[in-house]
């Protein structure tokens, strides 16, 4: 049986949740990225641990989605670093007070193909927790702060904006988000949005929801790497353009470990960072110190959730019915010899973005 990746090996199309766009897989009109075929040959030949016939069907599959994309790393790195300029633990200080106390709302973010499934299926499993799955309320959530913005007539567009919200209209957006995250189980203590590129918006988050809690997740990032470089996202699933090109992969993986050490230093002790190799090497006891986090008593049925019955619209669809294995771990070094373009790119870090002012902070307005 094939070891459990967090998500499938040789899963075709499927439909998911974007981001708000400063990483998305748009592509050119009329173009779906069809190239599914080309990728199943290729994790067919891993299969077999025919791994340079495996590689090459990669690298032609994802060579040919990539002339359709739009996709810009430069484009994610410029947004990433206008988040963490903006989100500086002085400007959270100052912000104090912002928001709503509700626990409901909880997240489960990472790097694709780091195991934000398998996190959320245990977590589902507790009798007052509810899996939502890949929830887009976080990218919506920012168009209507930007569309709020052009109302006041500023034009200054999300992260930015955010200097112009003040504590009252803060927490009418938290109200608001928080209904609409309770409309998909209204009785559940948690709710968990499991969309993995929420990463980016943490700042975000603990600004309107400063219990919110907050589970990372942590995985071998050639790994995560090879994982992503595999799997045919058709093109088309918001946030997910960086996947078809090694370099682009190693920037988003830099960006996401910039911006995560940033959360760490703004939100001491407030996130859960779960290491994926860890956890499948003693699911018990790390589903234990979930539960702990989101402050839950113990439920037994926690261990069986790979029995919790609902849909999966992600690229793990397969995964989730299957159980943990440990050996999907290094599976990077079947490809050693072909990731210098990977390797380069991880060992460059670019120095951290400079803080933007504090602004004044906002009257309530009318």
């Amino acid at each position: 049986m094939e070891p459990a990746d967090p998500g499938p090996e040789g899963t075709g199309r499927f439909e998911g949740s974007g981001t708000d766009g400063a990483g998305g897989a748009e592509t050119e009109p009329g173009r779906t990225g069809a190239v599914t075929s080309a990728v199943y040959p290729a994790t067919a030949w891993e299969k077999k641990k025919e791994y340079d016939k495996a590689w090459q069907f990669a690298v032609d599959a994802n060579t040919a989605a990539k002339e359709h994309l739009l996709y810009r790393p430069e484009h994610h790195r410029a947004h990433v670093e206008r988040e963490m300029a903006r989100f500086s633990p002085e400007f959270m200080q100052s912000r104090a007070g912002y928001g709503i106390e509700s626990r409901v709302p909880t997240f489960v973010l990472g790097m694709p193909r780091s195991g934000t499934t398998l996190v959320e299926q245990i977590l589902g499993s507790h009798s007052r927790v509810y899996g939502a799955g890949e929830l887009s309320l976080v990218p919506e959530l920012i168009r209507k702060l930007n569309a709020w913005e052009i109302k006041l007539g500023t034009r200054r567009s999300y992260p930015e904006c955010i200097d112009d919200l003040g504590k009252d209209e803060s927490r009418r957006f938290a109200e608001r988000h928080l209904a609409e995250l309770q409309a998909y189980a209204p009785g559940a203590e948690r709710v968990v949005d499991k969309l993995p590129h929420n990463f980016e918006h943490v700042g975000l988050i603990k600004l309107l929801f400063p219990n919110a809690r907050i589970l990372h997740l942590k995985r071998e990032p050639r790994d995560v790497a090879m994982s992503n470089y595999f799997v045919d996202y058709a093109a088309k699933f918001g946030g997910m353009g960086f996947a078809y090109d090694l370099s682009w992969i190693g920037e988003q993986l830099v960006d996401h470990q910039r911006l995560m050490n940033h959360w760490h230093r703004v939100f001491p002790g407030q996130i859960l960072d779960v290491d994926y190799d860890a956890l499948v090497e003693d699911v018990e006891g790390w589903a234990h110190r979930i539960i702990d986090y989101l402050e839950l008593p113990w439920e037994e049925e926690v261990l069986a959730f790979q029995e919790l019955d609902r849909a999966v619209k992600t690229a793990s669809v397969w995964q989730v019915r299957q159980p943990v294995y440990t050996t999907s771990k290094a599976k990077w070094k079947r490809y050693a010899e072909h990731l210098e373009p990977l390797e380069n790119v991880l060992a460059d870090i670019p120095p951290m973005p400079e803080p933007l002012p504090l602004s004044r902070i906002p009257a309530a307005l009318p």
